[in-house]
């Protein structure tokens, strides 16, 4: 009876995505009994290996009651949320979308903690929530000025959460990621785009033979290469995040938001260099003018994570997000997929 009561069961949103499958994995080793929904589910059976799977979403209301028997079925020790609308162009083109799945949807599980007494909330939310302007490293304490549906639709969460702290008792913590990329080090999973907007999925379309050269935006920015510099974040390190904040939550009460990065910055030749000494070879590039708004550093800073999580990005030097990168693309789980069923 003892042991039976000491078996934690956590419900994973988005748990086929791609930093959702490795918080899948990440809390299954850690002994949890995981548990996700996720509408992309039976497109995406590479990542549904680490947690009982169902096809569902929280954004319609034909599945709720579903969800709700799950809830009831399993009294969930918390629920993991990463299931969002994250594209960063659609969310200005067609904000109703994200409104919807990433406001609405996340009241519908809220509401589905607060019913069934489930009180521990962890939240996946962004550094988009920033905006441009802040000097770097960039802290929890600055004014958030998102540019975006995407950015203003997690902000909007963050306070929904503060407000169901002090009403309801739900216990929140929420994590702005940086710019996750890598792959779990023993390559049982790893990123899978396609048509990809971040750096380092982009260095690999031009290594796998999809693009014939890596476009570098900007080389006169105010930086010592002359390269924009961005914080890349391990994703075991961002998996590790939400397992600690699980076991935080189970010792303190409140809500809480924290930086989850790498806590310094490397830049565009930086991860460039990196990658083609992980790769064994040379990268094509094109050199191209700077993206209007593109910032010249953006960094986070992790101090505030790293105390009360007792969590540090021990993972998070570019040459081992390279490394575990280019591992991940060579092994035999990555070469099984099927590129051409994997939803955009």
């Amino acid at each position: 009876m003892l042991q039976q009561e000491s078996i934690k069961t956590v419900l994973v949103t988005g748990g086929t995505g791609y930093v959702g499958s490795h918080v899948c994995k990440y809390l299954l080793e850690q002994n949890y009994v995981v548990h996700s929904i996720d509408r992309n589910l039976n497109a995406r059976p590479f990542a549904n290996r680490f947690a009982k799977g169902y096809s569902l979403d929280f954004s319609d209301k034909n599945d709720l009651d579903k969800i709700d028997e799950l809830f009831e079925t399993h009294k969930f020790h918390a629920v993991v949320h990463l299931g969002a609308n994250s594209l960063v162009g659609p969310s200005v083109t067609e904000p109703s979308k994200y409104y919807r799945n990433n406001v609405c949807g996340t009241l519908n599980l809220l509401d589905m903690c607060v019913k069934h007494n489930t009180n521990k909330f962890i939240f996946a939310s962004t550094s988009s929530v920033y905006g441009d302007g802040h000097q770097p490293p960039i802290t929890e304490e600055v004014t958030p000025r998102p540019l975006t549906s995407y950015g203003r639709s997690k902000l909007m969460i963050e306070g929904v959460l503060a407000d169901y702290h002090r009403a309801y008792g739900l216990k929140s913590v929420a994590l702005r990621l940086f710019n996750v990329c890598s792959a779990s080090p023993d390559c049982e999973i790893g990123e899978v785009r396609i048509k990809p907007t971040h750096l380092i999925p982009n260095v690999v379309e031009v290594a796998e033979g999809r693009k014939e050269k890596f476009s570098v935006f900007g080389t006169d920015y105010n930086t010592p290469d002359g390269t924009a510099i961005r914080d890349y974040t391990h994703v075991w390190d961002v998996a590790k995040a939400f397992s600690n904040a699980i076991t935080m939550l189970d010792d303190k009460d409140g809500n809480y938001v924290f930086n989850i990065g790498a806590g310094r910055g490397f830049s565009v030749k930086q991860v460039l260099n990196a990658m083609e000494k992980a790769l064994g070879k040379a990268i094509p590039v094109l050199e191209e003018s700077r993206r209007e708004g593109d910032p010249s550093h953006v960094s986070a800073d992790v101090s505030l994570a790293e105390k009360h999580l007792n969590w540090t990005p021990s993972n998070s030097n570019i040459d081992k997000i390279c490394q575990d990168t280019v591992n991940w693309l060579n092994s035999e789980e990555y070469n099984k997929i099927d590129l051409s069923k994997v939803p955009q």
